[in-house]
């Protein structure tokens, strides 16, 4: 438990029930590795500007505060899958992808605290590859969407792949 003690210094908290707003396959996983994804927090539909992008008027801070519900929702899922945190080698990637108007530098501020959260909890295994993809159309209403891949140490766990579906939750924030 001494990952989450840590990601509860940053006011993470990991809940059995990560709030998936699509339901659709969130993890995949193998005898090393695991893979996470998932889509959460709703924008209202006035936010938007032409193509399903959020406009401007969504602030920095406020994709900042998706990201890191993103986060929580995919170290949740995550631990449902692993069991405890502590066991993860190491993080290999982080992918944000970001549904939004901006410039190279907001997106750089909107992964900053997620990804130094991470660097932080997990100390040498968080120090990851940074993907940002930005702006790209997600489905209605979603402004960030974080994917995880990790690996594990080697684990009497199945060669099979396994797949695991997230929980659709109600998308409030």
């Amino acid at each position: 438990m001494h990952i989450e003690k840590r990601l509860a210094l940053y006011g993470i908290e990991l809940t059995d029930c990560p709030d998936i707003t699509k339901s659709y396959i969130t993890s995949t996983t193998d005898k090393y590795h695991v893979y996470v994804s998932g889509i959460q927090v709703h924008c209202p539909s006035n936010l938007f500007h032409e193509g399903h992008i959020i406009g401007k008027q969504l602030s920095t801070k406020w994709l900042e505060a998706c990201a890191r519900r993103s986060l929580a929702n995919q170290l949740s899922m995550l631990k449902r899958i692993v069991e405890d945190l502590d066991i993860v080698d190491h993080i290999i990637k982080m992918v944000y992808y970001i549904n939004g108007i901006g410039t190279k530098e907001d997106w750089r501020q909107v992964t900053k605290e997620t990804t130094d959260i991470m660097r932080e909890v997990f100390g040498e295994a968080g120090d990851c590859e940074i993907c940002t993809i930005a702006p790209v159309p997600l489905p209605p209403g979603q402004p960030v969407q974080l994917d995880l891949l990790v690996s594990l140490p080697s684990s009497p766990r199945s060669n099979s792949l396994h797949v695991c579906e997230g929980v659709k939750g109600n998308g409030s924030f």
